[in-house]
């Protein structure tokens, strides 16, 4: 008997003295973590970023010029409607399918690929010229497009149908290798080319 009740005092104990504990990420590129502490410390303590906190952050990410190598870390921003990681060390960007960004620019980095940007389909600016990638997203995902800047990358398609992209306005595709671009008649509001 004095064991079931000391087993339920020590129950109550815990349900009393039970301590929500955060769940945490710990961003691995020094840059991107200052970045945060400078920008953000309210969810970044050190390196270890706050998971629930990052994903209440909504607008634009911008992170220009800062010598960003990696940006693991950014999946955990799911509110972020912008990511700006112009000028930087980045050959990927994890977690790029998790978001769901109206604006994406990432030009003069070192990105060979940009797996999972399909899911932001309400893409208005996608930017990601003077890179290393080889493989186009599939464009016809983005109906709302205005701003197409993907200029002095080696792509291997030789062929751009921007046939569902009719709101564009800029559309950048200089030293591409492209043979025909489809769907141009279209561009009715096309300024520049």
């Amino acid at each position: 008997m004095k064991k079931a009740k000391l087993l339920s005092i020590l129950f109550l104990f815990q349900i009393f003295t039970f301590k929500v504990i955060a769940q945490t990420f710990t961003i691995p590129d020094p840059k991107f973590a200052a970045f945060l502490n400078a920008n953000y410390p309210a969810i970044i303590t050190g390196n270890d970023l706050d998971i629930a906190g990052a994903g209440l952050i909504t607008g634009t990410l911008v992170m220009n010029g800062l010598g960003i190598s990696d940006l693991s870390g950014i999946e955990h921003f799911t509110s972020v409607g912008g990511l700006q990681c112009n000028n930087n060390n980045l050959t990927t960007i994890p977690g790029l399918d998790k978001l769901d960004l109206t604006l994406f620019e990432a030009r003069s980095n070192q990105l060979i690929h940009l797996d999972g940007i399909e899911n932001s389909t309400g893409l208005i600016i996608l930017q990601f010229d003077f890179n290393q990638v080889s493989q186009l997203p599939d464009i016809s995902l983005f109906p709302d497009l205005t701003n197409l800047i993907i200029s002095n990358n080696p792509i291997i398609a030789t062929v751009l149908n921007v046939s569902n992209n009719p709101l564009l306005i800029n559309l950048f595709i200089e030293n591409l290798g492209l043979s025909e671009v489809i769907g141009l008649n279209l561009l009715t509001n096309l300024r520049s080319l």
